[in-house]
């Protein structure tokens, strides 16, 4: 999304809106709400975080906390180092920042 690459919606982190305006690392691809799909790129992550294009996307009203970001670029981290299925909540809710 904000690179603007196409591919696999598996080769993308999903992140997505809940009803009560909470943003969520959707790792199931299935949570509610309206969602964005991001890189799993380190520069992607940094595009996404300076431009605020995931706000745009899911229309918050309000910025996303710059901890979000860095808890994906943990996420990076790990699945480079193999570890990906680390996280065993299907909805990462210690992912989730409440509106």
């Amino acid at each position: 999304m904000a690179c603007k690459r196409e591919g696999d919606k598996r080769d993308f982190f999903r992140i997505a809106r809940g009803e009560d305006g909470s943003v969520i690392f959707d790792k199931t691809g299935r949570a509610k709400g309206r969602g964005a799909y991001l890189c799993r790129r380190e520069e992607c992550v940094e595009l996404a975080s300076r431009k605020k294009v995931l706000e745009v996307a899911l229309k918050l009203d309000r910025p996303i906390d710059p901890s979000f970001y860095e808890i994906l670029r943990d996420e990076l981290r790990r699945a480079e180092g193999g570890r990906a299925d680390v996280a065993q909540d299907p909805l990462g809710s210690r992912l989730r920042q409440e509106g």
